[in-house]
């Protein structure tokens, strides 16, 4: 049997909800990745939420591309929500100022 392989970044629709999925590390090596889903998911004007559960590492490109789209959405009316954050992703938020940011 064939091993399914998820994508680590990842956004599916729920309704009028937005859900992007963050798995493993994030790190400059996929903030193209996230990038490009970003921007999809800006477009819509919509809330996000940031289901983060498997995420183990972020770094600051990943918090950069967060930290817009939520700035984006923000402008209009809408809002991102990271969800089960893992301590050591908790961490980084406050290393870089950012824990009380969403």
């Amino acid at each position: 049997m064939a091993e399914v392989v998820r994508e680590p970044i990842r956004a599916e629709a729920a309704g009028a909800l937005r859900i992007l999925h963050l798995e493993g590390q994030v790190t400059v090596a996929s903030a193209r990745r996230l990038l490009e889903v970003a921007r999809r998911l800006g477009k819509d004007g919509r809330e996000v939420s940031v289901r983060c559960e498997h995420l183990t590492h972020i770094d600051c490109a990943g918090v950069q591309v967060l930290l817009a789209l939520h700035e984006t959405l923000r402008g209009q009316g809408a809002r991102l929500r990271l969800q089960n954050l893992p301590e050591s992703v908790q961490q980084t938020l406050r290393v870089a100022g950012l824990a009380d940011a969403w």
